[in-house]
């Protein structure tokens, strides 16, 4: 929950901004639901989590419900279409959701006593028809935000998906910058230093989701002459073309980035030399 207190936090320094904190299926937590319900409105970040519990509903007639089954047996609001992310060695996929939205009170028992009850908005997207072989997809998401329109509940979807490339950028900050493994004297340098790869991340990524989405655009789309033609060089081992060719799926790598820098460096050098 420190996360949250965090983004509460943000909210309260930029009052006219709309604070959201985005979590998956480990953020469904009551304590955080009711943290979230209990605060004051001008300093209250928005939440979204991924259900990942079937919990207990109140019903109006004083008996219970569980929350799938109770938006199960909600009526469809629309139809989405959306377009999920590449996973290991299964491509991206475009898939039709069903959308069902209702607010629910969320109440339950722990240790035989009654935790507070929270008053919470579900949204519910389940793919009717799904491809031969691949499971339905399937999110029960849970936020603090009214949810009234089907509009409310787009916009909902469509934040907890842009999750999948934060997460991406993440990972080219660890894994392809190695942000993890520096070891600088002072804490000055190593805030410059990630200041320095937050953006070389961003270019990083920038490249190679747009890459994905436009495989047909030109390549000086993304990279100026100097390094279109670099990489034309090492990848086809002759002169470049005057004209950029297209981008094509794969057109940087996270560890290769800095490399191609090097070696862009590297063909200036040799032109003032020879």
């Amino acid at each position: 929950m420190e996360s949250y207190e965090l983004a509460c936090e943000a909210q309260r320094a930029c009052p006219e901004t709309l604070v959201l904190s985005v979590a998956d299926r480990e953020g469904d937590i009551h304590e955080w639901f009711s943290l979230a319900q209990n605060k004051a409105v001008e300093e209250r970040a928005a939440l979204l989590v991924r259900a990942k519990c079937n919990r207990r509903t109140a019903q109006k007639d004083g008996e219970y419900s569980y929350l799938w089954d109770e938006l199960s047996a909600s009526p469809i609001l629309g139809r989405l279409g959306i377009k999920t992310p590449r996973t290991g060695n299964k491509p991206s996929r475009k898939a039709t959701l069903e959308v069902r939205v209702k607010e629910v009170e969320l109440c339950g028992r722990r240790c035989n006593k009654k935790v507070e009850p929270v008053f919470i908005y579900a949204v519910y997207e389940k793919e009717k028809r799904p491809p031969k072989g691949e499971a339905p997809i399937h999110w029960m998401l849970l936020t603090s935000l009214p949810v009234e329109s089907y509009e409310a509940a787009e916009a909902v979807i469509g934040w907890y998906c842009c999750r999948w490339e934060i997460e991406i950028y993440f990972r080219v900050l660890k894994q392809g910058c190695q942000v993890e493994e520096l070891r600088l004297e002072t804490d000055k340098r190593l805030l410059n230093c990630i200041g320095i790869y937050l953006v070389v991340a961003w270019r990083i990524h920038t490249i190679t989701m747009q890459s994905r989405e436009w495989p047909d655009i030109g390549c000086d789309i993304l990279f100026c002459e100097k390094e279109w033609k670099t990489i034309y060089m090492m990848q086809q081992k002759k002169k470049p073309p005057k004209k950029p060719r297209r981008c094509g799926r794969s057109v940087a790598c996270w560890r290769g980035y800095r490399a191609l820098q090097n070696y862009v460096d590297a063909l200036e050098m040799a032109k003032i030399v020879l």
